[in-house]
């Protein structure tokens, strides 16, 4: 059970961090030579890591008391 919380949490936490990504993000006005014209001036890339951390962790603690109440039956879902 813990290896199936871990696998949930590790695909939804890549999946909010690409989701909210772009959230914010502008493009330095005067980029330097070398770096790309569309790249953030400030990604801000801790904060929206611990934002996917929380997100991910609230998702998936609610996916799992679905499942452990048995409100989502994973086995009819395969089969």
């Amino acid at each position: 059970m813990i290896v199936d919380f871990i696998v949930v949490w590790v695909v939804l936490w890549w999946l909010v961090l690409f989701m909210i990504l772009p959230v914010g993000a502008q493009p330095d006005p005067n980029p330097e030579t070398g770096h790309a014209v569309s790249a953030p001036k400030n990604p801000r890339i801790k904060l929206k890591m611990i934002v996917a951390t929380i997100v991910s962790v609230v998702l998936t603690s609610i996916y799992f008391y679905l499942v452990i109440h048995e409100i989502i039956d994973i086995e009819a879902l395969v089969n």
